[in-house]
């Protein structure tokens, strides 16, 4: 009967624990930092964590109880998610600083830009109508305010001059509206025009509308033509190096539609397409954005506001290869 019990205490053994591995080339990236959070989370859960590193053997191995196993790839998946984005900052710092700088006046007459990351932080700011930006740098410790475009230095006290430097004036599509301007005549950030239905811009997006969604609204009760300069230049910057890393040819862009819920359309309007904003439509896959080729099937994924209307983006998406 003992022997029994034992082979009876083997088989729960092996059918709760398991192993279990996460490859990815991010783990690669872990700080010291992040693997130490990792493994005291993993002990705390009473799984066994192995976390190699190596440029050719990255792997996180993982032993323990099914449901704990579970608890601590998540966490795995929050780090490797936190690195990507963080990745998707350096890259959209970088398609920011073709196009705006911001430079700082020095005492001797000479001007220094700050760095893509800084610029990138500082445009963000600026194009939100922050009063001030705040530099979250562990060394570099200063705000800047942009009525009087002076940056103070948190640390000696010292205000200098800062100025904003546009590149790209001539760089807005053809079609758009000239950009509205604000009380302080600083151009604004966003600006949502409403096409008239009789123009053939209206009745290409209402066409490709159609394809899957014919008979099944009532009516379309506008569309508008989103002008965000900022997220412009950023997709033209990264269009262009897609078409120089992909084949020749190869068509890097879809026409593609997102639907979703009325609270979010001024955080897309203004930030773009984020993961954060997307709530529990954004994690049937796993966390992320999700466009669709037909508009039937981004409708599912926009909710009746209180007014019962829906709300759709129709909107070109660099996909490369895929």
């Amino acid at each position: 009967s003992v022997k029994r019990a034992e082979k009876r205490l083997r088989a729960i053994i092996d059918t709760q624990f398991v192993n279990d591995e996460v490859e990815n080339p991010s783990i690669t990236t872990l700080s010291d930092e992040t693997v130490d959070e990792l493994e005291t989370f993993a002990k705390s859960h009473q799984v066994d964590i192995d976390i190699e590193r190596d440029p050719v053997l990255h792997f996180i191995k993982l032993h323990g109880c099914q449901g704990d196993v579970l608890q601590v790839k998540d966490k795995i998946r929050d780090a490797m998610a936190a690195i990507g984005e963080e990745k998707t900052k350096k890259e959209a710092a970088v398609a920011v600083f073709k196009h705006i700088h911001w430079i700082r006046e020095l005492s001797d007459g000479e001007t220094e830009d700050y760095d893509e990351v800084f610029s990138f932080e500082i445009e963000q700011a600026y194009q939100q109508k922050k009063t001030q930006y705040v530099s979250r740098d562990s060394v570099e410790k200063f705000t800047i305010d942009f009525k009087s475009m002076q940056e103070t230095d948190l640390i000696s006290g010292d205000i200098i001059t800062v100025k904003r430097v546009d590149f790209t004036e001539e760089e807005k599509p053809v079609n758009w509206d000239k950009m509205p301007v604000d009380p302080n005549s600083k151009e604004v950030p966003v600006h949502l025009v409403t096409i008239q239905s009789s123009s053939p811009e209206y009745k290409d997006v209402e066409s490709k509308f159609n394809v899957t969604m014919t008979g099944r609204y009532s009516q379309i009760l506008s569309i508008q033509r989103l002008q965000n300069p900022m997220l412009y230049w950023q997709y033209i910057a990264r269009k262009k190096e897609m078409n120089k890393r992909n084949p020749s040819g190869h068509k890097n862009e879809l026409w593609l539609w997102h639907g979703t819920d009325s609270d979010v359309l001024n955080n897309i309007n203004t930030q773009g397409f984020n993961r954060s904003f997307q709530g529990k439509n954004g994690v049937v896959y796993g966390k992320g954005v999700y466009f669709a080729r037909d508009a039937s099937c981004s409708d599912g994924y926009a909710h009746r506001d209180s007014s019962g209307q829906k709300h759709m983006y129709c909107t070109w998406v660099l996909t490369g290869e895929y």
